[in-house]
């Protein structure tokens, strides 16, 4: 007889594999570059949001800034 403990890890093994197959249904993936493609799609707007330095910098509290002002 199985453990309880093999008994979950296979469950929840078996979940994330029915994750992952619903996932590749849906998006029509069949390949590596399907994938691929997908991933891209899905996380794209990361970019967008993804701050650079100057960015950063710009927004950095000027000395003669209270903490208040600073806030708003």
């Amino acid at each position: 007889m199985a453990k309880p403990k093999c008994l979950l890890s296979r469950i929840r093994r078996l979940r994330w594999e029915i994750g992952v197959l619903e996932v590749s249904i849906r998006h029509h993936i069949r390949s590596w570059d399907d994938l691929a493609k997908a991933f891209v799609d899905q996380y794209s707007y990361l970019v967008e949001l993804a701050l650079n330095r100057e960015t950063l910098k710009a927004m950095e509290r000027k000395p003669i800034e209270s903490y208040t002002e600073f806030a708003q």
